[in-house]
């Protein structure tokens, strides 16, 4: 299905590149869904207003683009940073605390329904790290990326807590 749609997208861009002075038919009828890209406002304000032919002269990228400025991302405080790693302590931390009691089991299903420390660390290393290090390799991590991971994070450590104080009053320890 993947394949299908990158083949109909470049089949369209494909179609789309203007050969000739007049619109092709259907560009004419992609204008009429409110698909511009990549023809200027005047030259599709000409299309819709004078219905006359435009000339190649005329082509050009959209006016929206034209005065963006870069702005160079800020990488990560170090406050985010100690923050993530403090938040994935603490699901390591809370995580085993939890195991200490028979009726509390690992969901995930990556390790065992009663993991040790090394392999919930094995794990986080390997998942986040590799994840980490490929978005590094494109973007510059900041602070609003790892936010949503710190939120999460967050969650989770307080489910444990909460599971932890039940298991308290319920379980027996391992």
């Amino acid at each position: 299905m993947r394949l299908l749609n990158k083949l109909i997208i470049g089949l369209l861009f494909f179609l789309s590149n203007p050969t000739s002075a007049e619109i092709p038919t259907h560009r004419a009828m992609l204008f009429d869904y409110g698909f511009y890209a990549p023809y200027s406002q005047e030259y599709v304000h000409q299309y819709y207003i004078h219905k006359q032919t435009i000339t190649k002269s005329e082509f050009a990228p959209p006016v929206i683009f034209k005065n963006i400025e870069y702005k160079k991302e800020e990488p990560a405080s170090i406050a985010t940073w100690s923050l993530f790693f403090l938040l994935q302590t603490a699901d390591v931390w809370s995580t085993n605390e939890g195991m200490a009691y028979d009726c509390v089991y690992e969901l995930n299903p990556l390790l065992p329904a009663v993991p040790e420390v090394y392999e919930m660390v094995a794990l986080k290393t390997i998942i986040l790290g590799s994840l980490l290090k490929s978005i590094n390799k494109h973007h510059t991590i900041t602070n609003d990326m790892l936010m949503p991971t710190i939120m999460i994070s967050a969650i989770v450590v307080h489910n444990n807590m909460r599971v932890i104080d039940r298991a308290k009053k319920r379980c027996n320890k391992r």
